[in-house]
């Protein structure tokens, strides 16, 4: 049996990634200990309209058809000895995720307003209906 011993991110993970169609700036930081060493932060912004229809197909009855979706892959990547890239989950510490909007985002007046609100929603994967998140 071989046993791979790694060494854990001595230094903090962060990461900063705008979108252009919508005006929203995701940050992600994890403190030390929290990924092997030399694990990235990988952020993309999913901006195809049949990729949006998925997520709110994901989402299910959490979300009405007629909202707007913004939607972004956050993931952390390791990249093994033969070169290919595993995704990694966080150790016991927690990955601090920051959305901003600009001032001219659509999504400043669904904040402002009484009739819509923004809420945020984790989708560990493909099958997943997801799972809001407190903000």
């Amino acid at each position: 049996m071989d046993i791979a011993w790694l060494t854990l991110n001595a230094e903090p993970i962060e990461k900063t990634e705008r979108s252009r169609r919508n005006g929203v700036t995701v940050k992600v930081y994890a403190p030390e200990n929290t990924f092997p060493e030399g694990t990235k932060a990988v952020i993309e912004a999913i901006t195809s309209k049949s990729d949006l229809n998925k997520v709110k197909d994901q989402l299910g009855d959490n979300v009405d058809d007629d909202a707007e979706v913004v939607a972004f892959d956050i993931r952390f990547e390791y990249e093994l000895s033969d070169g290919s890239k595993v995704e990694v989950q966080p150790l016991d510490n927690k990955v601090q995720v920051t959305f901003d909007y600009s001032r001219n985002s659509d999504l400043k007046e669904a904040d402002k307003s009484d009739d819509q609100q923004i809420e945020v929603y984790h989708i560990n994967d493909k099958d997943e209906n997801g799972d809001k998140v407190e903000v």
